[in-house]
């Protein structure tokens, strides 16, 4: 397993500093796995962070002018809900404790669910609970299971949370979406064919791999939670990315009861971390791959932080990763790991 890095320098005189010539350090890195490439521009991370940082009345003025006429409100949801076919869902939708599931009034797939994580409209990412996002992936493994009844042919899905528009949602109101097709998503192809040819090139599974060197020289691995590993990408694609994965399991499917509520914890110690540094909007996707070989894919979670809801605010997606499909983040994943860890660690 390569863990390739290239170190460069920029050079320019500097109008801030009296048009001193100054080095700036650039490094790129490569993904052991998939090869790409990560931009890594230290020194950024304060300068940066104002983008990132919520703007405390444009994000109360956002919860309290989307609350009436939010469709995933109580007083709104049996009204403006669709509902499952009966052939699918036969109660037309899964509730599950708090959380209820549906299908999207507007595909992004085949099959696509969204699932209301509970009453309460607004929430802050500090009050994330374990109980409502296991309750979500539970509900998702429900519906899962049922579309694969129906469809054998439907072998992938992500459970998803983009929450607040920076993010790219619509809704205020916490929620998540559940995406099925029988065509591959792009991202998730990518890492099912890199897995397979790195088992087929060196005989064993790239990801038992990656957390055996993850735990030795633990600069990046933050830990484990039951059976869920958790870490930070040596080449982040976004923004205090962190991932896990769960062993020897490559679907939603396979997920039990301890698997769900394990996910959910590290999810809740993930958005404390962002919560204290500020941030208030974010991307999370659970990606899954029925009947794939878990001797080589394991099923695995990705998320990363997005700007902060303001009157304007400065999207993070630029022409670099939007049309050049490259990738720059302002912080060593090492450095980031060192302020996320001791959010994981036991309490």
């Amino acid at each position: 397993m390569l863990f390739t890095s290239v170190a460069k320098r920029a050079r320019l005189h500097n109008p801030m500093k009296n048009f001193e010539l100054e080095e700036q350090q650039i490094e790129y890195r490569l993904d052991p796995l998939t090869g790409e490439s990560t931009l890594i521009t230290p020194g950024r991370a304060e300068y940066v962070k104002k983008y990132f940082v919520e703007d405390e009345e444009a994000l109360r003025r956002f919860f309290e002018e989307s609350r009436a006429s939010c469709p995933f409100c109580e007083e709104n949801l049996w009204a403006k809900a669709a509902r499952f076919p009966s052939d699918l869902i036969e109660e037309g939708v899964v509730k599950l404790g708090e959380v209820v599931a549906f299908p999207s009034l507007f595909a992004h797939s085949e099959y696509n669910a969204v699932i209301v994580l509970g009453k309460q409209h607004a929430l802050r990412l500090s009050e994330f609970n374990r109980s409502i996002l296991s309750q979500a992936i539970s509900a998702a493994k429900v519906v899962l299971r049922r579309i694969c009844e129906v469809d054998p042919d439907v072998k992938y899905a992500a459970f998803v949370i983009n929450y607040l528009p920076p993010a790219g949602s619509s809704v205020a109101h916490p929620h998540a979406q559940l995406l099925a097709s029988t065509i591959p998503f792009n991202r998730l192809q990518l890492l099912i064919s890199k897995s397979r040819r790195y088992f087929e090139e060196q005989g064993r599974c790239y990801w038992h791999s990656l957390v055996e060197v993850e735990k030795e020289r633990g600069e990046r691995y933050l830990t484990r939670l039951g059976s869920v590993e958790w870490y930070l990408p040596y080449a982040p694609l976004r923004q205090n990315e962190i991932r896990a994965t769960i062993p020897w399991k490559s679907s939603i499917n396979d997920l039990s009861e301890d698997d769900i509520n394990h996910f959910a914890e590290g999810i809740v110690r993930a958005l404390r971390f962002y919560s204290s540094q500020g941030v208030g909007a974010f991307n999370l996707c659970l990606y899954s791959a029925q009947g794939e070989d878990p001797r080589y894919f394991w099923a695995g979670l990705e998320m990363a932080s997005r700007p902060g809801v303001k009157p304007i605010y400065l999207n993070d997606i630029w022409s670099l990763p939007l049309l050049l499909n490259s990738n720059e983040v302002f912080e060593a994943p090492e450095v980031l790991c060192r302020k996320v860890k001791p959010f994981f660690e036991d309490r």
